[in-house]
This record gives C-alpha cells, sequence and structure tokens, in this order.
C-alpha cells in the first residue's frame, strides 16, 4: 500500500488523519477532557496535512540512504547444473541444490542474474539525531 499523506480535501485514510487521531488521544491522555470536534479541526486538518507531505517528501527523498533492508532469496529451480560460462557464481552443496556453478543471465556488465524469489523486510531505519 502506498503512503497517502492527505490533504484537507482528501483526509480520509492519510497519514494527516492518523496524526489528527493521535492528536486527540493525547490531548484527551494530557487534558483530562475530549478534544471539541469543531473547534480547529480544518487547521489540524492544514497542518497535518502539511507535515505528512513533508514526512513523505523527507523520506523519499531519503530512500537510498537511510533504509537498511534484509532481503532472503531462494534459488527456484530445483538443480543448479554445471555452467561453462566463465560469470557463473560457485554455488555450495544444500539438500536442494548440486554443488557446481550457477548459470546466469548478464544484465549489464557489472551485474549478473539467476531467477530466484525472496522476501525483503525493513531492519533498520536510520536517524540522524
Amino acid at each position: 500500500m502506498k503512503l497517502k499523506p492527505g490533504t484537507v480535501d482528501d483526509f480520509s485514510g492519510s497519514m494527516a488523519e492518523a496524526m489528527d487521531e493521535a492528536f486527540k488521544t493525547e490531548w484527551l491522555n494530557v487534558k483530562g477532557t475530549p478534544l471539541s470536534a469543531v473547534t480547529g479541526e480544518e487547521d489540524r486538518k492544514i497542518l497535518f496535512s502539511a507535515i505528512s507531505k513533508g514526512v513523505v517528501r523527507h523520506l523519499r527523498e531519503k530512500v537510498g540512504t537511510a533504509f537498511q533492508i534484509d532481503v532472503q532469496v531462494t534459488q527456484i529451480s530445483d538443480v543448479l547444473m554445471h555452467s561453462d560460462n566463465p560469470d557463473s557464481i560457485p554455488t555450495t552443496n544444500t539438500t536442494a541444490i548440486q554443488p557446481g556453478n550457477a548459470d546466469v543471465t548478464q544484465i549489464n556488465q557489472a551485474s549478473n542474474m539467476i531467477i530466484s524469489e525472496g522476501t525483503a523486510t525493513i531492519v533498520d531505519v536510520l536517524i540522524d539525531e
């Protein structure tokens, strides 16, 4: 699902709406009374929409340097066969993979690709504190 910063006119399901809900909860926790449903509603929508747009813009600008991602992949072919390709990748002996070399497809002068599947998990968000 994509991030939805939100606008005053498109607030539902947005980061701005989540901020407004968190604000209402925190207001109640600190003040002991619910935030008025009408007082300052448009001003909060403007404020939280602007903040969420700034957060999303900042994340987009830092995505290549601020997130550490762990990628786990699994070879999906049953057996890797020996290849005479000088750029093939050596493999180790496991129950699913015979030792030898994995034939690869050259995708550019610096990278090779083998068919695999897997998942990526964000393991850390780097914060400049």
